[in-house]
């Protein structure tokens, strides 16, 4: 699966759009891959791209025709600079992500199904990072994050929908 996003990545790369967005915006970076995956099925990569000056991110849809998503603010608490992902230094690809997780669902988690899963490749604090959001069958949010280089579970916690407080 990272084989293929890294097709896609080089693809988009040599398309109008690209060039005409690159050529306005030629300090931006990829900084962001996103996947949603639903009953085990992906759907089509989304690569978010930095503007460091605009401080805002545009997303490239990387279907059969590439689309274009548009320019959007930035969501975080504090204002911060966007890391640069540098797709190449992945070595745990989707499927063994996929399966690394499951496995520790089933070790902490046998209850938890997942309905709804949002994977996003990015670079958080100078690692190159999975950060894993399953939505379950029972209305709990459990987040992962595992190291994309070396495979490790960083940091993992379940918890209530109905809990979370709005920030």
């Amino acid at each position: 699966m990272i084989k293929k996003l890294k097709k896609s990545l080089k693809t988009l790369k040599e398309t109008k759009e690209f060039k005409k967005f690159k050529e306005d915006n030629p300090d931006s970076y990829l900084a962001s891959c996103v996947i949603i995956i639903n009953d085990k099925e992906p759907g089509d990569w989304q690569v978010d791209y930095y503007q460091p000056k605009k401080h805002k991110m545009t997303t490239f849809i990387l279907k059969e025709k590439i689309e274009l998503s548009g320019e959007d603010d930035i969501f975080q608490k504090h204002k911060s600079e966007v890391k640069e992902l540098n797709v190449e230094k992945v070595k745990i690809n989707l499927n063994k992500m996929l399966n690394t997780i499951e496995d520790l669902r089933k070790e902490k988690y046998p209850g938890e199904y997942p309905n709804k899963i949002i994977a996003v490749l990015q670079n958080q604090d100078g690692k190159i990072m999975w950060n894993i959001t399953h939505l379950t069958s029972t209305l709990k949010i459990w987040n992962i994050k595992l190291d994309a280089e070396k495979g490790k579970v960083v940091e993992e916690k379940l918890e209530n929908v109905f809990s979370m407080k709005a920030s």
